[in-house]
């Protein structure tokens, strides 16, 4: 099978609360450390408004709550919604607004965190001044906005967009994006062969902690669809994202994993996933 139209929609990843990681490709258990398989319930309908689509969900679990975002139809017209639950999986507060612009493609659904109470949603990408940028919104227990959205890149020629977000236990977080500005010309299948992988982390009170970095060491093709996790017990993280030209089977793309300390220090290079094409 060509894995390449597929995996930039289905590529998962998640940090338990004792600081394991599960990477998910296609819904498959990839670099899994523990998994919980039991259903504490039955399904349940998270989406209040139900006229037209609701599409695109993303999950983020904390100590006792839980939130969803995606991305449909509401009261208001299109956008990004969200909706926090306890852990039994009863509503606090309402349905909540988090952005009026949904998110631009099936490959870049809306991200969320939380940390302390406070819920981060990584909003749709809007115009920087230059292309499309990535913007975030902090919001309460309760869904109201806390404080205005801000812009996440500095670097803003061209566009940026396929984010991911993940909160630190200090009260920052970690957002990693793509953007066009690592000057790879070899022919890209993944995308434009200048794409790669940034991150920049915030404070508890979002202020840019240190500037933007680049994540990936190989710049030569595409770096795409990133995805971020961090430890509740330290503030570590790490990213996986899709990579092609790093091996024989360059039109297929690999999974690269790359580690770093809270700080945004990597711990060594890329790790490579053994390619599937060829597992």
């Amino acid at each position: 099978m060509n894995y390449r139209r597929h995996w930039p929609y289905r590529l998962r990843i998640a940090a338990s609360t004792i600081g394991a990681v599960s990477l998910f490709i296609l819904g498959i258990p990839f670099l899994t450390v523990a998994q919980v398989i039991t259903p504490l319930n039955s399904d349940f309908q998270v989406n209040a408004y139900t006229t037209g689509n609701q599409t695109l969900p993303r999950l983020i679990q904390e100590a006792d709550e839980f939130i969803v975002v995606w991305d449909g139809l509401g009261s208001g017209g299109q956008g990004t919604f969200g909706q926090r639950y306890t852990a039994n999986g009863i509503p606090v507060g309402t349905e909540f607004l988090a952005s009026a612009t949904p998110s631009s493609c099936p490959s870049d659904p809306p991200s969320v965190c939380c940390d302390a109470g406070d819920t981060i949603v990584r909003l749709s990408s809007a115009s920087d001044g230059s292309g499309s940028g990535v913007f975030a919104q902090r919001f309460d227990n309760l869904g109201n906005p806390n404080g205005s959205a801000f812009l996440v890149n500095s670097y803003t020629t061209g566009s940026q967009g396929r984010t991911d977000v993940a909160c630190q236990p200090d009260g920052g977080f970690v957002v990693v994006w793509e953007s066009h500005q690592d000057g790879g010309t070899g022919i890209s299948y993944l995308g434009n062969s200048d794409l790669g992988i940034y991150a920049q982390r915030f404070s508890q009170h979002d202020v840019r902690m240190g500037g933007e970095f680049r994540v990936n060491t190989y710049t030569e093709y595409a770096q795409v669809h990133p995805v971020v996790a961090s430890s509740s017990r330290d503030g570590s993280f790490v990213v996986v994202w899709l990579s092609e030209g790093m091996d024989a089977y360059w039109t297929h793309p690999n999974v690269v994993i790359r580690t770093f300390d809270a700080r945004g220090v990597p711990k060594g290079i890329n790790n490579v996933a053994p390619n599937m094409d060829q597992a």
